[in-house]
């Protein structure tokens, strides 16, 4: 009798995560990472998956929190979502959690 919540992957940084934290200094402190549209071809099967358990889990994708229309984002309005190539920020975690918390 206990709620699940299967937050999904965060979206790659791609490579060298400290070259895109420096561009940030000079691009309004936003840095792109992958398209949205890579991530999202990446993720269908893990969506697809997601999707047919949502009777016994609930489902939070964090997309939106790194990526606009067209981009994903390494540093956003200068918070960097990443604390390494393959971890968020405790920025980025608390903005999902932030998140979640709304929807319960």
């Amino acid at each position: 009798n206990k709620k699940v919540i299967w937050v999904l992957q965060a979206p790659e940084v791609g490579p060298k995560l400290e070259v895109q934290m420096r561009k940030a200094l000079d691009n309004f402190g936003n840095a792109s990472s992958v398209s949205r549209d890579w991530w999202s071809k990446r993720m269908a099967k893990v969506r697809a998956f997601a999707e047919e358990h949502t009777q016994t889990i609930q489902i939070y994708d964090p997309v939106d929190i790194f990526c606009e229309e067209i981009e994903c984002f390494s540093v956003k309005d200068g918070v960097t979502l990443y604390r390494d190539r393959d971890h968020m920020s405790l920025s980025a975690a608390r903005k999902i959690v932030t998140r979640i918390n709304q929807q319960l």
